[in-house]
């Protein structure tokens, strides 16, 4: 409600999140929700369906860590925006477990579910409940690392930056079509790259308020079974906060959070365990194809937040830039070297090419 009640979500394992909410009066209400609505597609609401997901009924353990709550809404909307809820009560200090039956509700077509909400109403100060339900996909918290930095100079990945595109449900983004939520990106060696972002340059349609920078493994994947160890440091308005994604070569994708990063650097280790706490059972972690680092209006909690983030590693493929000289041209004569044209191959990845193309 806007009445300057505040409700807070932190998930802490695939199944277990924790909900926060204060009421500032008797017609006040918070929560938490999941919704199944993709914000990309303009008037269509995606949803599931209840009916045939859970035919047994679904269950939830809930327990009550602070604050006197005694019972919690259960509220469901469908895809046409109806509304119908059950009242959860008898919550306390001990876990507890409800079944809930599609048919508890009534007035909406549980066929179509397209949010699940967790609903507190009334006015009430620091009230929490622990929820244990279902097994989603978690974002696990990177620690703070002595490790040496990890060397990817057998794949030398290349730099890119991912900026939104300006036009909804494309892929690829065309060229030249991005929102410019990075307008300055920089590498100076094969163990530094930085990258600024202006988020006030992206849109709030379609989630499209997020900035980063990509390591490219186009040549060749990294095995990550060994662990993955970066350094890093932010200024401006990074919340302490950004985003590592990894993503293997089938596009699965597992998310790690850096939650205290600061303006000095410091080095952040991921592992085979902590990828695992993620949940995302698809992932490969043999085959990474991709790391992103990103930062956006959910990291940073403002849609206008610039700032930037800097990150030392080893390895990647740099090309320096050569600047201008006075001196005299090298005279090649005692060795004499003949010259030759460059031309690609004509089937990729033979070698030595047996037959050029002709450019």
């Amino acid at each position: 409600s806007g009445d300057g009640s505040v409700s807070t979500v932190n998930q802490l394992t695939q199944a277990q999140s924790l909900i926060s909410y204060t009421g500032a009066s008797s017609d006040s209400f918070g929560g938490a929700f999941i919704s199944y609505d993709d914000p990309t597609t303009a008037g269509l609401a995606e949803s599931i369906n209840l009916d045939a997901l859970f035919p047994t009924g679904m269950v939830f353990e809930l327990r009550n860590t602070s604050g006197a709550v005694s019972s919690v809404e259960l509220e469901l909307t469908d895809s046409s925006g109806s509304t119908a809820s059950v009242r959860l009560i008898g919550v306390s200090g001990s876990a507890q477990r409800w079944k809930v039956l599609s048919s508890d509700f009534s007035g909406i077509n549980t066929t179509q579910i397209s949010v699940i909400t967790f609903l507190f109403k009334g006015q009430q100060s620091g009230a929490e409940i622990l929820t244990n339900w279902g097994d989603f996909l978690f974002q696990p918290i990177a620690p703070t690392s002595t490790a040496n930095l990890t060397d990817f100079g057998a794949q030398r990945p290349t730099l890119g930056i991912i900026e939104p595109c300006t036009i909804l449900n494309v892929d690829p983004c065309p060229g030249n079509t991005t929102f410019n939520t990075v307008p300055n990106s920089s590498q100076t060696s094969s163990g530094n790259f930085s990258f600024d972002f202006n988020l006030a340059n992206g849109s709030d349609l379609g989630g499209r308020r997020f900035a980063g920078a990509l390591m490219n493994f186009s040549d060749a994947s990294y095995n990550a079974t060994g662990n993955i160890v970066l350094e890093l440091r932010g200024t401006g308005q990074t919340s302490s906060r950004v985003n590592i994604i990894l993503e293997d070569e089938e596009g699965d994708q597992v998310i790690v959070r850096v939650t205290n990063l600061t303006s000095t650097f410091k080095k952040y280790q991921i592992t085979p365990a902590l990828i695992a706490t993620a949940g995302n059972h698809s992932f490969d972690l043999s085959s990474i194809k991709a790391i992103v680092l990103l930062v956006s209006d959910e990291t940073t909690g403002s849609a206008t937040a610039s700032g930037s983030i800097e990150v030392n590693t080893r390895g990647m493929s740099y090309i320096p830039s050569i600047p201008t000289t006075t001196g005299q041209v090298t005279d090649f004569s005692a060795t004499r070297p003949s010259a030759g044209v460059v031309e690609p191959c004509a089937v990729v990845g033979q070698n030595p090419c047996l037959g050029v193309l002709d450019t």
